[in-house]
């Protein structure tokens, strides 16, 4: 029988429960979480972000990449909050990770969203499509495995 103390109560295992391994899991992930964010303070931003509210862009990106005008006029408008990575390099690397055990770096976040577009430079009529837009910016860590 395996005794496991919480609290003032005493709780008791048998052998095959995996309850120890879930601890010992719940742990070791506490543990990295506290070693990750140890040199962040409470409020500091991991990742520089720009945010521009109530954005009315002219053009904009399809989910294929295609670069596209988005129709801004009395008929439709298309409005959003864009929060891009504000870093001048794509993918830096986030603010306060202690890089001696992990990389990291800041990635963009993407949403598709409907707006009335249509090819640039064309004199087509604009029709309802998807727009990328940047909703936010990660901060994306994977330890530095021993050699």
């Amino acid at each position: 029988v395996l005794f496991i103390k919480r609290n003032p109560s005493v709780l008791s295992f048998r052998n095959d429960d995996d309850i120890v391994e879930r601890l010992v899991a719940e742990v070791r992930i506490q543990k990295m979480k506290r070693h990750i964010t140890s040199h962040i303070g409470d409020s500091q931003e991991v990742c520089k972000t720009i945010v521009k509210e109530n954005y009315q862009p002219k053009h904009g990106h399809t989910t294929d990449g295609s670069r596209v005008e988005i129709q801004q006029d009395s008929e439709a408008q298309f409005v959003a909050t864009y929060r891009e990575c504000g870093h001048a390099e794509e993918r830096a690397a986030c603010t306060g990770i202690d890089t001696k055990q992990f990389t990291s770096s800041c990635v963009q976040v993407w949403e598709n969203r409907k707006a009335s577009i249509r090819p640039i430079g064309s004199s087509e009529p604009f029709s309802l499509g998807d727009v990328r837009v940047p909703v936010g910016c990660s901060c994306r860590v994977r330890q530095i495995l021993a050699a």
